[in-house]
């Protein structure tokens, strides 16, 4: 299909669980206080990714970058920010292997599931 039929409606970032974690680290000297936060509850792991809703032949899809997963949940705003600029970067190369080139700038709200 060619990719003048292909309809890139909107882009932004999910920040999503990371369901399967490496917390490792943790046992590192000097990370016990973490560990402990990290044992309590008080933040988790999490993806992000940048995701592309397009409409390809009148069928609407999402097409996602590949997420840096294991970021601690309560890294900040300026770094989940940084991270969704990279994962879009990635996506949009990632939709131009497709044939896509014209590609909407990212939402700025990173969102949070």
């Amino acid at each position: 299909m060619a990719a003048s039929k292909v309809k890139v409606h909107r882009v932004y970032a999910l920040v999503l669980p990371d369901e399967d974690p490496d917390p490792s680290y943790l046992d590192q000297e000097r990370f016990e206080e973490r560990r402990e936060a990290y044992e309590r509850g008080d933040f988790h792991f999490v993806g992000v990714r940048a995701v592309a809703d397009i409409e390809v032949g009148g069928v609407n899809q999402e097409i996602a970058s590949g997420g840096l997963w294991g970021i601690e949940s309560d890294s900040g705003d300026d770094y989940f920010a940084t991270v969704a600029k990279d994962e879009y970067d990635q996506l949009v190369d990632i939709l131009g292997d497709l044939g896509i080139k014209r590609v909407p700038p990212l939402n700025p709200k990173v969102r949070h599931t």
